[in-house]
């Protein structure tokens, strides 16, 4: 069954209800522990929202601490965050040693989080990619 888009709704609120709506199947995830990268908008919160709706434990992160913390109070009990920007290397191994900490396992990873630059195909190099 699919969620009906209601007119007056703005798209990011009416994001967030259309993940959470009720599947009927209550818990699916329930004990699961989730890192959701790049979980502060966009895709990344919307999958929070509804791993959490499942029964899931998560952490979202992000580079910014007041996105986080927004976040993190919006999606409500059991969401949790950390501060990671993951195109640094030292950011990731703090990331997976706070997971471990918080979780002691991580049953799902989201790799979300994503950046980049626009150049024409033919433009793109090594040097580039790194």
């Amino acid at each position: 069954a699919g969620t009906r888009l209601m007119a007056g709704i703005p798209a990011r609120r009416h994001a967030m209800e259309a993940v959470t709506a009720n599947t009927g199947r209550p818990g699916r995830l329930a004990g699961r522990k989730a890192v959701i990268t790049g979980g502060t908008s966009g895709l990344g919160r919307a999958m929070a929202a509804r791993f959490l709706a499942e029964g899931a434990a998560v952490i979202i992160t992000g580079r910014d601490e007041s996105g986080i913390e927004t976040a993190v109070r919006e999606l409500g009990a059991g969401a949790s965050g950390v501060v990671a920007d993951v195109r640094r290397l030292a950011d990731l191994d703090r990331l997976a040693a706070e997971a471990g900490r918080r979780f002691g396992r991580v049953d799902v990873l989201v790799a979300n989080a994503g950046g980049g630059v626009f150049a024409p195909l033919a433009a793109i190099d090594e040097a580039l990619y790194e």
